[in-house]
């Protein structure tokens, strides 16, 4: 099948292999028994599951060394842009009572994170 399209379009089947593997990833097609391929519908989409975190990382990989980077340069720039993401939640200890409820409905106004609070007993 893309030895025939790389034909007709004048370029490598390479190319066009890589171009239904990149599709693939997207969702936007599915591999069928054989080589077969069919194009999902915006539904079987919306359907599918969310991808293993390890395919993700995996994925990642093997695209960054596609394009010639090292897994040190992905490992530190992952690093640098996780260090500028704000914190998914907060924690709070405190050994006063105090209206957690409030207190978390404020905070997620202002920065639409989830937070959690471990509040000690009183003596």
């Amino acid at each position: 099948m893309s030895r025939t399209l790389a034909r007709q379009l004048h370029i490598h089947h390479n190319t066009v292999s890589q171009a239904y593997t990149d599709v693939t990833a997207l969702q936007l097609l599915s591999r069928r028994q054989g080589s077969r391929l069919v194009v999902r519908t915006p539904e079987a989409r919306a359907d599918m599951r969310h991808p293993d975190m390890d395919d993700l990382i995996n994925q990642t990989i093997r695209v960054a060394r596609s394009y010639g980077y090292s897994i040190q340069e992905l490992s530190r720039r992952v690093s640098e842009r996780l260090a500028e993401e704000p914190p998914d939640h907060i924690l709070v200890l405190s050994s006063e009572s105090w209206d957690a409820p409030a207190f978390a409905a404020r905070g997620r106004k202002r920065r639409q994170m989830p937070r959690k609070g471990l509040f000690a007993p009183r003596s």
